[in-house]
């Protein structure tokens, strides 16, 4: 029958025998592609077809298509009917294969793990399954129908279920909460959820990115969504596309000398094998958010971006792929300071109780001499079996290259640089375009390797706060994310603090490094420590004083901050350490002097010593007993008995 049209579904039906019956204005009748009907009266047929067009739905075996696909059961090629628009060929196909792909998925067995194509890319099989010794992977559509198969050989060799269609179709791994990412192939997308954890979604082609973010996006509206692209050039051209209507874009990067089994890597795979997890989880979380193309972004929508993960080598300290420097004068301990942390990292122990992320480390030490460096490992407890490797001696030649070869070679946590400006060369530290670039090949080189560098540079000569103590540009300071500053006080001790770009300053805090190993550890902050000193500075000062004392007497005395002396009197009152009397007023103003006895015997004292209410004490106590003696032997004779009593009271 050819070119043959019917006006409606029921005049073809009637043509050909079929019972039916209607219902809400669908033709209902027996399944013609399955036997689900095969038991079936009447209205227990499970075919539903739509009056106008024609469109049907099994509702048991769930097959779905037009009325050329239906006419086509019974060898009507060219039939259609009026209300319908005709379906090319390739559209029957999609929904004639479908059983067979489901017929497919569930003969397939579960795949095993050391089959060879997934050994080879070093993934898990992430609920595929093996089929005649290829990999079977199921592509369903938005509706969550199968739709297709992929077939993976253990070569690696790829094909689609003949006849199939893989439009809008993708297969999922994991469960999508608040990030999802969408990559093009199986064993990318695999590596993708391994290294991060979160959902992928495989789209099988750079083609079929857009539709699969458009499906991701209807089903899981409130999660941000990350397109992990190839790095080809067709590849990269379409995740950028795909990108710019509002995801973020993650880009494998390589050098330009990489190669994997003699080919030139291009996705999130080959950075897996080339460089590990760790790699790919810091390039994909630090996935650049693009914009729609030339367009604004709202508030609203700026405000919805979510907060940027960050990973720790040193919790809260040093981020993981970050820069850093640690600035101190010479001899304050900054090389000391950093071989311990090396050894710390390399052992997984704590750096200044904080903890870390065990790791390999490369120290390039570029001042020391060998026999220091050794002996320093040594005390701080190094015993030969860490992942720490040691260079001592001048500066190579082309640093960066050689620097950046044995990162490659050694996947280090942390690369330390003692000192940054041997190591770099910049003729004018203070040239901000020449220190600008000088740090560039650095900064690069932990963004790509996921790799931690610390540089070790020395203060300015005058000193200064906070960055304003780096010397040279102010480039170095803009350009790291955590600057630790080190600087020895005028009484001779040591203090620690930070200034982040992420994570929480540290305010300076006291260092103390053991004589014998060099190891140093964290006391209390500098302000606690002035505090403390100008307590017991008070505490003396007023032990020489038989009067009591004003507030500005005790601040021309005592030197230090005006608040911290204002601290150091409220916390030794709060004590009983020392009292006050007055009002604090312009013609009573506050007076001080040393507590001799604690107020919780005050009542008791009055009430054993009677004879002695009328006397004043008040003036002539101190922290000295000489000041308390009265020249009267009937007052010493008194006291002395109230001293007596207010023993037995402490024994007591």
């Amino acid at each position: 029958m050819q070119n043959k049209k019917y006006n409606n579904i029921r005049e073809y039906l009637l043509e050909k025998g079929i019972a039916f019956r209607e219902a809400n204005g669908e033709i209902i009748t027996k399944c013609i592609f399955n036997d689900c009907d095969v038991n079936s009266h009447g209205a227990e047929a499970h075919l539903y077809i739509a009056s106008d067009t024609g469109l049907f739905h099994c509702k048991k075996c769930d097959i779905k298509g037009n009325f050329t696909m239906f006419a086509q059961q019974f060898g009507d090629n060219d039939s259609y009917l009026a209300t319908a628009e005709r379906q090319s060929p390739q559209g029957h196909r999609k929904y004639v294969n479908a059983p067979k792909a489901q017929e497919i998925w569930e003969i397939a067995t579960e795949a095993p793990a050391d089959f060879p194509y997934l050994q080879k890319k070093k993934v898990l099989s992430h609920g595929s399954r093996l089929r005649e010794n290829k990999l079977v992977i199921p592509l369903y559509n938005g509706d969550g129908l199968l739709s297709s198969i992929q077939f993976i050989g253990a070569d690696g060799e790829k094909r689609f279920l003949t006849g199939s269609t893989t439009a809008k179709c993708f297969y999922l791994i994991g469960t999508p909460v608040e990030r999802l990412c969408v990559a093009e192939g199986f064993a990318t997308g695999a590596s993708v959820h391994e290294a991060t954890g979160y959902a992928v979604a495989i789209a099988f082609s750079s083609t079929n990115l857009k539709a699969t973010v458009e499906e991701m996006r209807k089903k899981f509206p409130q999660t941000e969504i990350i397109v992990c692209a190839d790095a080809d050039s067709n590849g990269l051209a379409k995740a950028r596309e795909v990108a710019e209507s509002g995801a973020r874009l993650a880009i494998p990067k390589f050098e330009s000398d990489e190669k994997i089994n003699g080919k030139t890597p291009t996705d999130f795979n080959d950075l897996y094998l080339l460089r590990g997890s760790s790699v790919v989880k810091t390039m994909v979380e630090s996935a650049e958010i693009i914009p729609e193309k030339f367009g604004f972004t709202s508030l609203g929508a700026l405000l919805n971006e979510p907060e940027e993960e960050i990973s720790w080598i040193v919790d809260g300290l040093l981020p993981s792929g970050g820069l850093s420097i640690i600035v101190a004068k010479p001899k304050v301990g900054k090389s000391t300071l950093v071989r311990q942390l090396a050894l710390c990292i390399a052992q997984g122990e704590p750096f200044l109780d904080r903890q870390t992320i065990k790791g390999a480390v490369l120290y390039v030490s570029l001042e020391e001499k060998r026999s220091e460096v050794r002996k320093h490992f040594k005390l701080l407890g190094g015993n030969g079996s860490e992942e720490l490797y040691s260079y001592i001696g001048s500066v190579p030649e082309e640093a960066n290259q050689w620097l950046t070869k044995e990162v490659k070679n050694r996947k280090p946590l942390l690369v330390i640089i003692d000192t940054l400006f041997r190591f770099a060369k910049v003729a004018d530290v203070n040239d901000y375009a020449k220190v600008t670039t000088a740090l560039s090949p650095l900064l690069a080189l932990a963004r790509e390797n996921a790799t931690h560098v610390m540089f070790v540079h020395h203060a300015r000569k005058g000193g200064g706060d906070g960055g304003d103590s780096t010397l040279g540009s102010t480039a170095i300071f803009g350009s790291v994310d955590t600057s630790i500053i080190l600087k020895s006080t005028d009484d001779k001790k040591r203090t620690i603090e930070t200034q982040q770009r992420y994570g929480t300053d540290l305010k300076q805090t006291l260092l103390s490094f053991d004589d014998d190993s060099q190891k140093a550890t964290m006391g209390g902050t500098k302000e606690e420590d002035d505090i403390q000193r100008i307590e017991d500075e008070i505490l003396n000062f007023l032990s020489t004083k038989e009067e009591s004392v004003s507030e500005s007497v005790i601040g021309d005395e005592i030197e230090g901050r005006t608040t911290l002396k204002r601290k150091a009197l409220r916390d030794l009152l709060a004590k009983n350490e020392i009292k006050r009397i007055g009002a604090g007023k312009r013609n009573d103003p506050f007076l001080y002097s040393c507590s001799l006895v604690p107020d919780i015997y005050e009542g008791q004292e009055k009430q054993e010593t009677k004879s002695i209410e009328n006397l004043d004490f008040t003036k002539g106590f101190s922290c000295s007993q000489d000041s308390v003696i009265s020249t009267s032997p009937e007052q010493e004779s008194t006291q002395q008995a109230l001293l007596v009593i207010k023993n037995n009271q402490y024994e007591n």
